[in-house]
């Protein structure tokens, strides 16, 4: 009698498979409701978008460290669910890790603003990423949703090569360091920023948002009170500056870790911060923003578009 060896070779197949995802680490994952409060408000922190592939949760544990600094201020739970209250105003870094059955260790962080109640209220969102996972946080400026943080998409590449059209989106990291593009974002040359397409409104942003025009960065500006000399090149808004920089009335938060020169060499780390329109100045140049720590004022300019800049991309109406 001949045996089949197709239903053997299917359970092994099966059992393989099985002992894989057991092997699999769980996916932590949380919300922060809300954002940003004060020193009065009692902030909920919830896990329950955490994913066990064993596809139980109840076998997750969960602990909390408010401050990222390693020690833990609450022990391992099932609650997925926690309130906390921050007794001094600042920006925490609020780290979740969870424990599944097997022991496997995995953990998530996001930032949590706190102000002194004295301050101008901060409007906070989020933005997924289903691209590639990412969340990133969004503030609200006058009318306008911005990305609260550098666009970090893509794949990196060493700084003194080109980017390429070539159906991959890339990136530069500062000094060649994937930790440094997960710090501080990505630096995109323009055409790369666009895409290599004519829909400059999209760009390599997330859907639904784009790169911003040189016409909806004055409209922040404006905001901001740039009146004299708004449509000028050079620098222009005293005291506008201050109010994008990290700690800044706006929450942009920006930082200054500097760019990628047209030829390939990154500079002005701590002195620069600047970033992409998807405004044509001609062929070979595009219209850019620029702040630094040395000035209240903004930097209206083009240059050539293959410098690496940072995206701040702008949600569309």
């Amino acid at each position: 009698m001949r045996i089949s060896r197709t239903p053997i070779l299917v359970a092994l197949f099966a059992f393989l498979i099985s002992c894989e995802n057991d092997n699999l680490p769980p996916k932590p994952d949380f919300i922060v409701s809300p954002m940003s409060g004060s020193v009065e408000t009692v902030f909920l922190f919830d896990a329950s978008p955490s994913v066990d592939w064993q596809g139980n949760k109840g076998n997750i544990l969960y602990r909390w460290d408010w401050e990222n600094d390693g020690n833990f201020d609450t022990g391992f739970s099932s609650n997925r669910v926690v309130n906390h209250q921050f007794s001094e105003k600042g920006e925490y870094t609020v780290v979740l890790e969870i424990i599944d059955r097997f022991f496997q260790m995995a953990s998530a962080r996001k930032i949590v603003v706190v102000s002194d109640g004295t301050g101008p209220d901060i409007n906070y969102g989020e933005l997924f990423d289903q691209r590639d996972g990412q969340t990133y946080r969004t503030v609200k400026i006058g009318e306008q949703w911005w990305m609260a943080e550098n666009l970090n998409y893509g794949r990196m590449i060493p700084g003194m090569a080109d980017q390429l059209d070539n159906r991959i989106a890339e990136k530069y990291c500062i000094g060649d360091s994937e930790r440094a593009c997960d710090q501080f974002g990505g630096l995109y040359q323009w055409d790369e920023a666009m895409n290599y397409t004519q829909n400059y409104r999209t760009g390599l942003c997330p859907q639904g948002w784009h790169v911003p025009s040189d016409g909806e960065i004055m409209q922040l500006e404006e905001f901001l009170g740039v009146n004299e000399g708004l449509r000028d090149f050079g620098w222009r808004g005293p005291g506008a500056a201050t109010k994008l920089e990290r700690g800044g009335s706006t929450g942009f938060n920006a930082i200054y870790h500097g760019y990628r020169r047209h030829d390939g060499e990154f500079h002005s780390w701590n002195t620069l911060y600047v970033w992409w329109s998807s405004t044509e100045y001609d062929y070979n140049a595009a219209v850019y923003r620029a702040i630094e720590p040395f000035s209240t004022t903004i930097h209206r300019n083009n240059w050539y578009k293959k410098s690496g800049y940072s995206i701040r991309c702008i949600k569309d109406e």
